[in-house]
């Protein structure tokens, strides 16, 4: 497996045949060359669209979750935490959620999840990080779907974009909420 997704994600993951292709891709996502599209829905209205750019760190009080670092003055990343930007884009609101393109420029562990969250938008379904809030859906995992990755193949060099559609129950909740997908 090149990378990776958190349990309760839907869709592209890219796995590599040999050492040199893997190792070839794992270089792509180091250097931040492999671009990936998620779709999320949200609790709350977000803005039309946005970043977030805090550093990541792993939750002292919970070694399951990772934390966003938001305190005033922050400045040079420390140790044992990792920088992280998460862009988005408003697709459509209706009844109280945002369902957002979100794309990452680097790939940090709950990254999506984590920075979201801090916004005070955390995502449906999230049992980790959105609080006290229902699975309204009851979809029993986050509404997260990793829509595309692109990247360079690691033999032709030319450009390869894999798309995976929103899984049925994602789908399904999008029309019960009256969102165009």
């Amino acid at each position: 497996m090149v990378h990776r997704l958190d349990e309760g994600t839907s869709g592209v993951v890219l796995a590599a045949k040999e050492r040199d292709s893997f190792e070839n891709l794992r270089d792509q996502f180091r250097r931040g060359l492999v671009k990936k599209k998620y779709w999320a829905l949200v609790w709350g209205k977000t803005k039309s669209e946005g970043f977030v750019d805090y550093p990541l760190m792993h939750d002292p009080g919970d070694r399951r979750k990772m934390k966003a670092v938001v305190e005033e003055g922050r400045g040079k990343i420390r140790a044992r935490e990792w920088k992280a930007l998460t862009r988005f884009r408003l697709l459509d609101f209706s009844r109280g959620f945002s369902l957002l393109e979100v794309q990452m420029e680097s790939g940090v562990t709950h990254q999506i999840r984590v920075h979201l969250a801090s916004t005070g938008h955390p995502l449906v379904g999230d049992s980790l990080y959105s609080g006290d809030r229902p699975d309204p859906f009851g979809l029993g995992r986050q509404f997260l779907n990793a829509l595309s990755l692109g990247f360079r193949h690691p033999s032709s060099g030319r450009e390869v974009v894999i798309e995976s559609p929103l899984p049925g129950e994602l789908k399904l909740v999008l029309e019960d909420l009256g969102i165009r997908q």
